[in-house]
């Protein structure tokens, strides 16, 4: 017949029984431990034990963190609905967008060629200076940061009105940039 096998511990049954090995083993005196061995086991089972009590301690903690984290994030994440959902109506409405349009002293770009090319002649009457598409680019983002026109469509458009005759064109080596026309400085 041979010996039955234990059964495996589970984790709180191990912490049972090393917390009853280092209190039996505490008040133990030097000349009680049988070698050396013995003491350092006593000494480990004791250090386990408070282990697992600091790393459980730690856990629960943790737990309560994460708990209280996904609340917040609950939280925030319906007010940042709630918050888009009235920008969306608050932009849909005509006399908010008038009154943002009015606000950023500008209306919004036309999205045809000849509005959008009567628009930056506009400008350039306004600001003067030299013009280049990085310019005008730049223009169009600060005023408009959610609508983006290409490169292509600048140098175009600058082209555009060059050839009607209301800007004058400057190579300077590699760089290309437009100026008023004395003519239409009016």
């Amino acid at each position: 017949m041979s010996a039955p096998t234990p059964e495996p511990l589970t984790p709180d049954a191990a912490l049972v029984r090393l917390r009853q090995y280092g209190e039996r083993t505490k008040t133990w005196s030097a000349a009680t431990y049988n070698d050396g061995t013995e003491r350092a086991l006593a000494d480990i089972a004791r250090t386990l034990s408070a282990e697992v009590t600091r790393l459980r301690a730690a856990l629960s903690a943790a737990a309560d963190d994460v708990v209280e984290l996904t609340d917040e994030i609950a939280d925030w994440s319906a007010k940042n609905a709630a918050l888009r959902a009235e920008l969306r109506q608050r932009l849909s409405r005509p006399a908010d967008k008038a009154e943002k349009d009015t606000l950023r002293g500008e209306s919004t770009p036309a999205t045809g060629s000849a509005q959008r090319r009567a628009f930056l002649l506009d400008r350039i009457r306004s600001e003067h200076g030299q013009w280049t598409p990085g310019r005008v680019k730049r223009l169009y983002r600060r005023i408009w940061p959610a609508q983006h026109v290409l490169r292509a469509t600048i140098r175009a458009d600058l082209a555009q009105l060059h050839g009607d005759g209301h800007l004058t064109r400057h190579d300077a080596g590699d760089r290309r940039f437009y100026t008023l026309a004395e003519a239409t400085t009016r």
